[in-house]
């Protein structure tokens, strides 16, 4: 007699010695290592086990990729869910680990040693013990041979085993060919559409280098973006999935891709651990991994890894421009890198003060590698926001970006960011309408699927009432980042330019409802509610755009009884007042031409475009197609103005 020990739960039983898992008495087919992962899980029942425990107690001493584990796991999961069981046995923790959920008794029972144990056909045991020329072997198997004689029992035994022997042969090549065809990788040849997320560190955060994961991530965007085939969501799309708790594929369903890079670095002294996965967003198989150990001062190396395997294991065929443009590392100079990192970093936050940082950052890379083309194009990019936003001054800050947009592309003219941040410099600035356009297709020509490329594009074109192109190039701008804000917004500008204003209110209150707090949102609604004669709501706009600017009580109070009064013209006359209070800047001087030319004040609105067009105003680029500036049309001034700019064909 000997004891046997069980877990059971559910419908389920676990032989702990034999590694065998049961349902209602009948096998479930399982690989020996999910049988293993299951056993601890089990054992541990109720506890968060994390995923480098699980790896060491069931791959002990070996070493094998991460994404073991996910597919042991997907496994387990599909085998305790058969038959419509609707129980969640296992719990993830997204990056951390996983727990088990059941109730679990321990069972021990005393056994009777069995001569032959007959499951299914699909599965039959055979104990190794002797058997006895007496023993009364199964009806079930002496019935099927139905021409023997009762007094054959040896014949009878010996086929019966024979038989025996054949089926369990047969069920475990069956079992084998099964378990290979589902341990194999799902083939990713069908994925055209990817999200790198934020890469997570799995041990104590390290003060100071928290820009490693979306810095790593981000540079890969770069490079993996430059795939024609294979559509990559930009660094602005990711970054909300920065939060250690985000599951990836839920990430990869919001985004809209087929699949996911997931990745986890771990950093011990000078050496650090990448470990990446692919997985397919629809099931969320992995169809590749891989771990990563080098020196922390090599992570470029790691980056150049990673890029190559993924884009072989997506892309059939890379033509020899895309394989220079996935190789293209920028710098060997590793410190020079990780301030790279730490400039894109600072220059994804968006705000005055993270883009004084990028500057710094990116000065510091330039300082030791003089020759960093992507450095540079950041560069570019920092002083080109400080100009858009009015931070500085546009005849200050344009200049230093079409300086460093310069340089980058004289280092190495294949930068796709570079050309297009050149682009918008030409049009925002020295309204070099030729150059613009010829900047902005040599950017997209090298990289087809760059969503700030055809953002950018598409406003430029917009500007010059190209309006059919506009619209096409704005969404197509949307299908590459379909959750970033301020595309959407633009979409309804584009709209809102060519006078079809139904629309543009119907995606801008999309993108105002998606985040109400999106302060460009509201000021682009405020505008299209305006042109459609909507007044009152254009009113309740302006004064959110206020408040979320920053305006006290007493100024909003002003606000509202000036609007009470007189309504829209209030707003307008109150948004005059408090403008010509605020320090002169070529931002100002278009928003004051502009209440002044929806008031129907002529001479004040001529005055201040003419400050606009001295002052370099970046929004006075619309001026030819904005529903602000109609009062004016038909006035010689409003075309010399145009003529000014460039615009006057």
């Amino acid at each position: 007699m000997t004891s046997r020990h069980f877990y059971e739960f559910g419908s389920f039983r676990l032989d702990a010695e034999k590694h065998r898992l049961m349902r209602n008495g009948e096998p479930v087919t399982l690989s020996p290592k999910s049988v293993e992962a299951l056993l601890v899980l089990v054992q541990n029942a109720g506890k968060l086990l994390e995923r480098e425990t699980l790896m060491q107690a069931v791959w002990a001493g070996t070493f094998v990729e991460d994404a073991n584990l996910t597919v042991a796991i997907s496994h387990l999961r599909k085998a305790l869910s058969q038959n419509g069981d609707s129980v969640e046995y296992i719990e993830t923790i997204p990056r951390i680990g996983y727990r088990f959920l059941a109730d679990v008794r321990e069972v021990f029972e005393e056994q009777r040693p069995l001569v032959i144990e007959k499951h299914t056909l699909s599965r039959t045991i055979i104990e190794e013990e002797d058997v006895a020329d007496d023993a009364v072997l199964p009806a079930s198997l002496v019935t099927t041979q139905p021409h023997l004689k009762a007094g054959s029992k040896w014949r009878s035994r010996r086929m019966t085993i024979v038989a025996a022997g054949v089926v369990l042969l047969a069920a475990a090549v069956t079992i084998y060919l099964l378990l290979r065809k589902t341990n194999q990788p799902v083939s990713p040849r069908s994925i055209n559409s990817l999200a790198v997320l934020p890469f997570h560190s799995l041990g104590p955060e390290v003060a100071g280098e928290e820009y490693l994961g979306v810095g790593l991530s981000d540079s890969l965007i770069t490079r993996l973006s430059q795939i024609r085939q294979l559509t990559v969501r930009p660094t602005s799309a990711i970054t909300r999935y920065a939060d250690h708790n985000s599951d990836p594929l839920t990430a990869g369903r919001q985004l809209g891709v087929q699949a996911v890079l997931d990745g986890r670095i771990t950093r011990d002294h000078d050496r650090i651990r990448v470990s990446v996965e692919l997985l397919r967003v629809s099931d969320g198989q992995p169809m590749w991994t891989q771990m990563f150990d080098g020196e922390f001062t090599n992570l470029f190396s790691v980056e150049d890894e990673i890029s190559q395997h993924v884009s072989q294991e997506l892309i059939d065929q890379l033509s020899g421009e895309e394989r220079a443009q996935i190789k293209r590392r920028g710098t060997d100079n590793p410190d020079a890198f990780h301030a790279f990192l730490r400039g894109r970093y600072a220059l994804n936050k968006r705000s005055f003060d993270e883009i004084q940082n990028a500057v710094k950052y990116f000065k510091q890379a330039i300082d030791l590698d003089p020759a960093y083309a992507s450095a540079y194009a950041g560069l570019a990019d920092c002083y080109l926001l400080l100009g858009d936003y009015s931070w500085a001054p546009a005849t200050d800050a344009f200049p230093l970006a079409r300086a460093a947009a310069q340089k980058a592309l004289e280092i190495d003219d294949g930068i796709a960011e570079a050309h297009t941040t050149l682009g918008h410099v030409e049009f925002d600035f020295t309204h070099d309408w030729a150059s613009a356009e010829r900047e902005y297709r040599r950017g997209l020509e090298l990289k087809p699927n760059y969503a700030t490329g055809h953002h950018w594009y598409a406003l430029f074109l917009a500007a010059l009432g190209r309006t059919e192109e506009a619209q096409r190039e704005i969404r197509r701008a949307e299908e590459l980042d379909p959750l970033s804000l301020i595309i959407q917004a633009n979409v309804g500008m584009v709209d809102y330019f060519a006078r079809q204003y139904d629309q543009a209110i119907e995606i801008q209150r999309k993108a105002v409802a998606a985040d109400p707090n999106f302060v460009q949102g509201r000021r682009k609604l405020a505008f299209s509610l305006e042109a459609k004669g909507l007044d009152s709501e254009a009113v309740n706009e302006w004064l959110e755009v206020e408040r979320q600017l920053g305006a006290d009580q007493q100024m909003l109070a002003d606000y509202k009884k000036a609007c009470a009064d007189l309504g829209i013209r209030g707003y307008w006359q109150k948004a005059i007042e408090v403008d010509s209070r605020n320090p002169d800047n070529a931002f100002r001087a278009a928003s004051l031409s502009s209440y002044y030319a929806r008031l129907g004040q002529k001479d004040l609105a001529f005055y201040w475009l003419n400050q606009a067009v001295e002052q370099r105003a970046p929004w006075l680029v619309y001026a030819k197609v904005s529903p602000v500036y109609d009062n004016l049309r038909g006035d010689p001034r409003f075309k010399e103005i145009l003529d000014r700019i460039g615009l006057g064909g």
